[in-house]
């Protein structure tokens, strides 16, 4: 994996590239600190020209059912 990092006086940047995993909690934050970005760069904007804020709220679970593996197959004894 390669990594970069780009610091400013108020954030630093580091982008990698390679095979990575991200995990639940991790794309978590990420999303959120997304939605704060894209809230900063609205700030900017004229209140025309602003995204309409949304009100609703979504609700989603999730059920995966999982099935025990075979069992092994015993062996037969066998008599010598």
């Amino acid at each position: 994996m390669v990594c970069n990092s780009v610091r400013s006086a108020a954030v630093t940047l580091t982008t990698c590239s390679g095979p990575n995993e991200v995990s639940s909690p991790l794309a978590n934050v990420l999303i959120v600190r997304a939605q704060e970005i894209i809230d900063w760069v609205e700030a900017f904007l004229p209140e025309n020209a602003r995204r309409p804020k949304s009100t609703t709220t979504v609700e989603l679970s999730l059920l995966k059912m999982f099935v025990a593996p075979a069992a092994p197959q015993a062996e037969t004894p066998t008599i010598a």
